[in-house]
């Protein structure tokens, strides 16, 4: 007696599942993935943000025994159809200070009355390493010297964000790393230290060696974003850009 047949739904089962697996193949394969069909496994870190799960998770839980403060961060959001950045007050916990903040929001993920207001974090979290200044002036090329030297008189700072290799690579289109280079960017300028000493410039490092990263300008990419002009089209409001520079004083030479 012939073995029976499988009835047709399941065949017509089997063909979609390959068909959905396919489209899964080519979806990865276009992100940068593996794509020869071999098993294997992928450090999460490799993964696009947008792939390893909801872009919408929670930021941080703020621990119960410590200190609280509300600090400025940049937040995305859409304006008509186009992403824009977005200036509002977060709460933080812990020591106020720019690392304490950039641990917040760099872990990605946002508050659920964040999200109430259409607010995302499009930063994937995870890959900051540390938030320090230069340790020298030989860290810098030529330009990063002078500019910090004109910073001076301002009374302000440079910072260096340190994040991991893979950081650069989470992001699906080029304007999502713009629109996250930014909120880290602004962020850091808006941080008002008791000191005084408010950022002026940022850097981002992997493994101690500066990146360029791109900005807000069409086709310019930067090492040394000493200017929150660089992302003035990139924000809801142009008129906090201009605000914010003029109370500080100024902006630093290019």
């Amino acid at each position: 007696m012939s073995a029976p047949t499988a009835p047709p739904a399941r065949r017509g089962r089997g063909r979609l599942g390959t068909a959905l697996a396919l489209a899964a193949a080519l979806s990865l394969g276009a992100c940068g993935l593996p794509d020869d069909g071999n098993p294997r496994l992928i450090p999460a870190k490799q993964v696009p943000f947008d792939l390893a799960g909801p872009a919408e998770q929670d930021a941080p839980v703020l621990p119960p025994d410590e200190e609280r403060h509300e600090v400025i961060v940049y937040l995305v959001k859409d304006v008509e159809g186009t992403l824009k950045l977005s200036r509002q007050t977060r709460t933080v916990a812990g020591r106020l200070n720019l690392q304490t903040i950039m641990n917040n929001l760099m872990a990605g993920g946002t508050y659920p009355e964040e999200r109430a207001l259409g607010l995302r974090n499009l930063i994937p979290g995870g890959e900051l390493q540390t938030v320090q200044r230069p340790q020298s002036e030989e860290d810098a090329d030529s330009t990063v010297t002078v500019a910090t030297e004109a910073c001076t008189a301002l009374d302000t700072t440079s910072v260096r964000i340190e994040v991991t290799k893979e950081f650069f690579d989470r992001f699906p289109t080029i304007n999502a790393q713009q629109l996250a280079i930014g909120q880290i960017t602004l962020t850091a300028m808006d941080y008002a230290p008791a000191n005084g000493k408010r950022v002026s410039a940022v850097q981002f490092t992997v493994e101690g060696h500066v990146r360029i990263v791109p900005v807000g300008v069409t086709n310019k990419w930067v090492s040394y974003l000493n200017s929150r002009s660089y992302f003035s089209e990139l924000v809801d409001d142009p008129g906090l850009i201009d605000s914010a520079q003029s109370a500080e004083g100024g902006v630093c030479p290019e």
